[in-house]
């Protein structure tokens, strides 16, 4: 996952030039989707060699484009042609005191589905190992099948933050919440507006905490290690 541009409806006073955002319209993430590599051109190597190795690890990899373990996005990421130095491997999870209410609600928009991948990571949630990566922060959205989208799809949720809020909820240098005081005020007042909308309601938004990881394996092997041993003292 790389950042995005700005996009032109956010306010440059508000939001950075380059942001992080689930955001379905800019979201630029690697794979965007696993069957993209079996639809490639045949003459392309790269796609051809990626869709083997998607059939070699399939068991640990859930659709559209989940790593179910840290190791198994650094070994995708060492596959890429180009290394980008903004590259990064991005933990997503759910604040954990909503866990129970997404996942009523996930089930009942589409019962007896397969669940798509990030559901099926919740069904079995473990706590995000924050200590071995960078906390980026907090992105508010929905979960809508394969995809979150972030608040700030509604740009006018942004005005929320000029409205001198009562906790800080300046996005930070990532475009995120800084803290979750932020994310549940953002939320309630989200809620209120929603519900004045009734010709046009949006679903419930959920606090998404993103976890940078370095796409080098020895280098986060070196900072699992380094956290473990000053774990152990």
């Amino acid at each position: 996952m790389t950042k995005i541009q700005r996009p032109s409806d956010l306010d440059p006073t508000l939001f950075p030039e380059k942001m992080f955002a689930l955001r379905d319209c800019s979201f630029n993430a690697l794979p965007e989707h696993w069957w993209r590599y079996f639809s490639a051109d045949p003459s392309d190597l790269v796609a051809k060699e990626l869709a083997d190795w998607y059939q070699k690890n399939e068991d640990d990899l859930l659709l559209p484009n989940i790593f179910t373990t840290l190791e198994l996005a650094q070994e995708f990421a060492l596959k890429l042609p180009k290394q980008s130095e903004a590259l990064q491997i991005v933990r997503i999870g759910l604040a954990a005191q909503y866990h129970e209410q997404f996942m009523a609600e996930q089930t009942a928009k589409r019962p007896g589905e397969q669940p798509e991948g990030f559901l099926t990571m919740l069904r079995q949630p473990k706590p995000l190992p924050i200590e071995a990566g960078r906390w980026l922060g907090i992105e508010l959205g929905w979960f809508s099948y394969s995809s979150i989208h972030t608040w700030v799809c509604e740009s006018d949720n942004q005005q929320l933050i000029r409205n001198n809020p009562p906790v800080d909820c300046m996005p930070n240098q990532y475009g995120l919440q800084n803290d979750f005081a932020a994310a549940q005020y953002l939320i309630s007042q989200i809620e209120i507006y929603n519900g004045i909308n009734d010709d046009t309601p949006l679903p419930k938004v959920y606090p998404f905490c993103l976890i940078a990881y370095d796409t080098s394996f020895a280098i986060t092997k070196q900072q699992i290690l380094h956290t473990t041993k000053s774990n152990n003292n």
